[in-house]
């Protein structure tokens, strides 16, 4: 038996084939048939995924629903379940109301440990998806699709963000989002996907136990990238998977929790999104204005393909199409991007970048 302090969730670790890198969030059973919600950017661009449930076995899943606008999905195992999450009323939740969201904040990482975080529901705000759950809990990328409880244990709320700003103390404050329980029901109803409802009240520790049952582990599979260079011998091979590898770390350096993080790929020089050769510094400054203007931001990788070489150069090229969702409060811009990438073979640095694609799926201006 688990306590309180101990509640473990579902982690997601969505691992897009042999060449992609790991992402990750955080998901929880609704049914005891299997059904799992989640957030779309967790179940990666793949139909199928592995989980690893809390009895020691692996089971074949299959993404049954998502939605890119609402950022919500739903995974079926044939898997029969002890207990699972019931969801609430999200339209009985008022202002001030204790919420708590549970989660695993380091989910990039697979040993990873759960954590819960307590708070307050601070408003509904509308937006161009719909109405958002404003909350004052402490969140960490991790915790996108866990689920967010009221005093009673059920869910009210589906984790959307990360967010902290900064109050007029100059002390920072949690102010994340989350899609409110009876939009993911009515999305759940419309499919014919079963769902327990709210039921009886749950003590913190009938909120632990249930969690210990409804834990799993998701492991989502993307294709393998088109059009593989033909190789013959395996140091051709090899540079080839450092192209792709150079590819999508490029594009998940842009989750990094600070600038420097996500700038120390960068050379000296950079021929830089069709801008001409831009410095280190000067793309430092970029970044760090993008994160003024976006301090919410989430990209996850669709393929990388068309990977070729010139080992006489020592350079190679891909192109990596990737989706994103940058957001500000009530402010959010997402679409899908191409980008054509030119890296250094030995350094793995990028030396050119080209956009060749970039389209706005959805946009919403401060009102």
């Amino acid at each position: 038996m688990i306590r309180y302090s101990l509640l473990y969730l579902v982690i997601l670790i969505i691992n897009c084939g042999p060449l992609l890198a790991q992402q990750g969030g955080t998901g929880f059973l609704i049914s005891r048939d299997g059904y799992i919600v989640t957030c779309d950017r967790c179940a990666g661009e793949g139909d199928e995924v592995t989980v690893l449930a809390n009895d020691g076995y692996s089971y074949e899943g299959e993404v049954v629903f998502r939605s890119f606008e609402l950022d919500l999905a739903c995974v079926k195992i044939e898997y029969s379940a002890e207990d699972c999450f019931d969801l609430g009323d999200s339209s009985g939740v008022e202002i001030n109301d204790p919420v708590h969201v549970f989660g695993f904040p380091l989910s990039f990482s697979v040993g990873s440990a759960m954590s819960g975080s307590t708070g307050s529901l601070r408003g509904v705000d509308a937006t161009g998806a719909g109405d958002r759950l404003r909350i004052d809990v402490s969140m960490e990328p991790g915790n996108i699709g866990g689920p967010v409880l009221n005093r009673d244990g059920n869910v009210v709320g589906v984790a959307l963000s990360s967010n902290r700003v900064t109050g007029k103390t100059g002390r920072p404050l949690e102010m994340n989002f989350a899609v409110p329980s009876n939009r993911l029901a009515t999305e759940l109803q419309n499919l014919g996907i079963p769902f327990e409802k709210e039921g009886r009240r749950r003590t913190p520790q009938e909120i632990a136990d249930l969690a210990e049952l409804a834990t799993v582990r998701i492991v989502s599979t993307s294709k393998r990238p088109r059009d593989p260079v033909r190789s013959d011998t395996d140091d051709v091979a090899a540079l080839y998977q450092s192209v792709v590898e150079a590819g999508e770390e490029y594009v998940l350096l842009g989750n990094s929790e600070t600038v420097e993080e996500e700038v120390a790929i960068y050379d000296d020089e950079v021929d830089y999104y069709n801008q001409g050769i831009k410095s280190f510094e000067e793309i430092r400054e970029d970044l760090e204005g993008l994160r003024l203007k976006w301090p919410e931001r989430y990209y996850t990788i669709s393929s990388v393909d068309h990977v070729s070489l010139d080992t006489e150069k020592q350079i190679g090229s891909t192109t990596v199409r990737f989706r994103f969702a940058l957001f500000k409060g009530g402010k959010f811009y997402k679409g899908i991007a191409d980008t054509f990438l030119v890296f250094d073979l030995s350094s793995g640095q990028p030396k050119a970048i080209f956009v060749r694609e970039h389209k706005r799926v959805k946009q919403r201006n401060d009102r």
